[in-house]
Order: structure tokens, then C-alpha cells, then sequence
């Protein structure tokens, strides 16, 4: 339901917030396991990937998020 992807989203804003950034990874896949091209869950993984080196990931999440 959309109201659990919000509930889900502000999760991993805080995990991420805390320095807890696997844990927010993980909250915004499980996003997409359920809405496989939230836009926002997708730019937010993007967005992290970079923050932490990642710039392959970071990349192939920042294009897929500017495809919907």
C-alpha cells in the first residue's frame, strides 16, 4: 500500500540520518520489491551509493530512477 511505502521511506531516512546507511539500503531495495521502479527509493539508493563510493551503483540507480 502506498501508505507502507511512505512508512518504509521515512524509515530509511532516519536509518540514513544515523550514519545508518546499510540498513537504509536495505529498506529502500525492499521498497522495490514491492514497486520495482519507485522513482524515489531508487534515486534515494542512488544518492547513498554515491555518499559512500559506490559510483557504479550510484549511477546505474540515478539512470533507472531517470527512466520512469
Amino acid at each position: 500500500s502506498p501508505l507502507n511505502v511512505e512508512a518504509l521511506r521515512n524509515l530509511a531516512d532516519l536509518y540514513a540520518d544515523s550514519g545508518r546507511v546499510d540498513d537504509a539500503l536495505n529498506v529502500l531495495k525492499d521498497i522495490l520489491t514491492k514497486k520495482p521502479n519507485d522513482q524515489e527509493s531508487l534515486q534515494k539508493i542512488g544518492t547513498l551509493c554515491g555518499a559512500l563510493g559506490r559510483t557504479e551503483d550510484a549511477a546505474f540507480f540515478m539512470a533507472r530512477a531517470s527512466q520512469g
